[in-house]
């Protein structure tokens, strides 16, 4: 999330960006913002803090990212308006309950009634926007690469070649959303027809969840800095992504900016993308297997990584991002403020 949250900041340097945060080891506060706090622990708190920070910064604009900021936003009134960023709606997670699920569901629905504006990532998370928050504006504001390949590296981390490639790559954290257990699952399907191939996950989760996936034989590299993750992604690998639901990933657009093939679950975030989708995990394998048999040549799995970053890149989300705080602006003469 901090790297969305930056890009954002980014790609709107006219707007001071003032951003309250529950971790701030997790933030680069000296580039990108105006201003950095700390979220204190609990709802109720946290709450507190959102109406302090608008009290005292009087922004333009709330821009809240996530769940859990769409609800410390919306469930008081505040004097500002608040545009809403889900990152993907957590009742599309079809491993909790049903009742959990209509809960979350009937949550967004309320808070929707305290919400001006949403920015959505997808098509598909469009629509459901439209459904939770019909009064509402809906702004498509893309997620775009947050790290590309060193200007020197003129072949995008050497991933376009003529050879088979051995190993495949997902990146995320270990958690239920980027569902590891299937990542596990199919690297042993695959494993069982070429034994030599290799599946890391670039991240890191709790000890146990790291110790699980690595007694399956599953390289985990822990969080990285900039600089290795640069390094990971500069290497030769298929990427695999098995979330179960999203907004719209940023790894994949990471993963397409350094040229790397790309075969994803198929989930609604994806829908009406040029990627290579699977649903079973015997289909995943079919799909790894052949596309590591023929290595990164010019296929359906690299130009879908390279379709993506068609629309979403840079300048679209600069557009849409001017377009979106446009309407929220009541200094003419003085930067916009903008509560993250």
């Amino acid at each position: 999330m901090p790297r969305a949250i930056e890009s954002i900041s980014r790609a709107s340097r006219s707007h001071e960006h003032h951003v309250l945060w529950p971790a701030l080891n997790e933030v680069n506060s000296g580039t990108e913002f105006t201003s950095v706090s700390n979220l204190p622990a609990g709802h109720l708190s946290r709450m507190k803090a959102v109406k302090e920070a608008v009290e005292r910064i009087a922004p333009d604009v709330v821009h809240a990212h996530s769940s859990f900021a769409g609800l410390y936003s919306r469930a008081q009134k505040l004097s500002v308006p608040v545009v809403y960023e889900p990152h993907c709606y957590k009742f599309e997670d079809l491993s909790g309950s049903r009742i959990s699920r209509l809960v979350y569901r009937l949550a967004e629905r309320a808070l929707g009634f305290r919400t001006n504006a949403v920015v959505f990532l997808s098509p598909h998370e469009g629509i459901l926007a439209q459904k939770l928050s019909p009064r509402a504006s809906r702004h498509f504001v893309p997620n775009v690469p947050t790290i590309f390949p060193p200007a020197t590296d003129a072949t995008a981390s050497g991933c376009r070649n003529n050879h088979p490639l051995t190993e495949v790559a997902m990146i995320g954290r270990l958690s239920a959303q980027k569902d590891p257990d299937y990542f596990a699952q199919v690297a042993s399907l695959v494993r069982t027809v070429n034994p030599q191939v290799r599946f890391t996950w670039i991240g890191g989760g709790d000890d146990a969840r790291v110790a699980q996936m690595e007694s399956q034989g599953i390289r985990v590299t822990g969080w990285l800095d900039e600089a290795a993750l640069i390094g990971e992604l500069q290497r030769p690998w298929v990427y695999f992504h098995s979330a179960r639901y999203e907004g719209f990933p940023l790894s994949v657009l990471d993963a397409a900016a350094f040229g790397h093939p790309i075969v994803a679950r198929r989930i609604p975030a994806f829908e009406g993308t040029d990627l290579v989708q699977v649903d079973q995990p015997l289909q995943a394998m079919g799909e790894l297997l052949t596309v590591l048999a023929g290595g990164s040549t010019p296929s359906a799995a690299t130009r879908g990584g390279d379709h993506l970053l068609i629309t979403m890149n840079s300048e679209r989300q600069r557009e849409s991002l001017g377009a979106l705080y446009g309407e929220y602006s009541t200094h003419a003469q003085a930067p916009q403020r903008e509560v993250s």
